[in-house]
């Protein structure tokens, strides 16, 4: 059967309703405005993905989870999933916040007869602080787990990385979430998380659109692998 190994389940019921070619920007904006749904139609859209998936082959998720709107569908699914609870955060003072409730998720998550495996994840290297990147990478040490991460699914990340500016800049301040404190490290954000990851961690990074080669030196004696996503590029 097929693997999906990067899905958000919870977010089916926005399927077809986000104009395309807007770029990442015009996505972002876009979902932040419709995400909020009622809880039949979240329910029903992610019973409709399940069953779509498993109808056409697919056998093992690996999916992405803010909240706990997917748990009920998983527990019943015929398919085999791993859940990565999904933690965002660029401001150091709430790392801790933004770490135990994701620790809440994942305890209900345990919780299930079936499909109860998962860790905390992190959203990508631009959304996230160091102080919660030291959080979840502590966490997966201890108990085990995969560390999946968006990353460089835009040029504008690494804009963001190497000079502090760039139109990625620009919307993280409009979203009221950029640390003004915050330092460029001068480098890629996939390098700086080569830096910051410990090399005994299995780490999944997704999208991978605009890496280079340089990006994956030293890299390549890990436990790294790439998720290319085809469908969010077109």
């Amino acid at each position: 059967g097929f693997v999906n190994a990067h899905c958000h389940l919870e977010l089916s019921h926005l399927k077809d309703q986000i104009q395309t070619g807007t770029g990442l920007d015009g996505f972002v904006e876009k979902l932040m405005d419709i995400r909020q749904n009622d809880p039949d139609t979240i329910a029903r859209a992610i019973l409709n993905a399940d069953a779509e998936m498993y109808d056409t082959g697919t056998v093992f998720v690996g999916d992405i989870s803010n909240g706990t709107n997917s748990f009920q569908c998983k527990e019943n699914s015929k398919i085999l999933y791993h859940t990565f609870v999904e933690r965002f955060g660029f401001h150091s003072d709430k790392a801790d916040s933004a770490y135990h409730s994701g620790k809440q998720v994942l305890e209900k998550l345990q919780q299930l007869q079936h499909n109860h495996r998962g860790n905390l994840t992190l959203h990508a290297p631009y959304s996230v602080s160091e102080k919660l990147l030291t959080l979840v990478c502590n966490e997966i040490s201890q108990h085990g787990g995969i560390l999946s991460i968006h990353n460089q699914e835009t040029s504008t990340e690494r804009d963001l990385f190497l000079s502090g500016k760039g139109a990625l800049t620009s919307r993280l301040e409009k979203m009221g979430i950029y640390d003004g404190n915050w330092s460029a490290p001068g480098i890629s954000s996939l390098q700086w998380l080569h830096e910051k990851i410990p090399d005994s961690i299995r780490v999944l990074l997704v999208h991978n659109t605009f890496t280079e080669l340089s990006d994956l030196q030293g890299w390549l004696n890990r436990d790294a692998w790439l998720c290319l996503c085809p469908g969010a590029n077109l």
